[in-house]
């Protein structure tokens, strides 16, 4: 991925390697930020599209990385994953918030 000059994240690893330290910095911490989690939570759900860009799992796999991708996109934790993510898209989409107002749906109350 290109970079647009305001972040200094331009690989899949250099990605990853974010969302690692923002992980064990959310691990270490004794007051936990949801907005770390949150950063772990949606890198992890769009680190494949970095590996793959533009592929669709649909597709049958052309080279390595779109492999990988297959194989990201067919394990079970991967799945909770992204519904997670999916889920707090689509609460900050209709003006909630994981922190405070009406309670989150039953699979995201189970995951955090």
């Amino acid at each position: 991925m290109a970079s647009n000059g305001i972040f200094d994240i331009t690989t899949p690893e250099q990605f990853f390697d974010s969302i690692r330290t923002i992980f064990e910095d959310y691990k270490s911490s004794n007051a936990k930020s949801v907005e770390k989690l949150l950063y772990v939570i949606m890198g992890l759900n769009h680190l494949r599209e970095w590996i793959a860009p533009g592929y669709n799992h649909k597709n049958p796999a052309q080279d390595e990385a779109q492999k990988f991708y297959n194989l990201i996109w067919d394990v079970p934790s991967y799945k909770i994953i992204k519904e997670i993510s999916n889920l707090t898209k689509h609460l900050a989409a209709r003006g909630r918030s994981l922190i405070s107002g009406p309670t989150p749906p039953k699979m995201l109350r189970c995951a955090l």
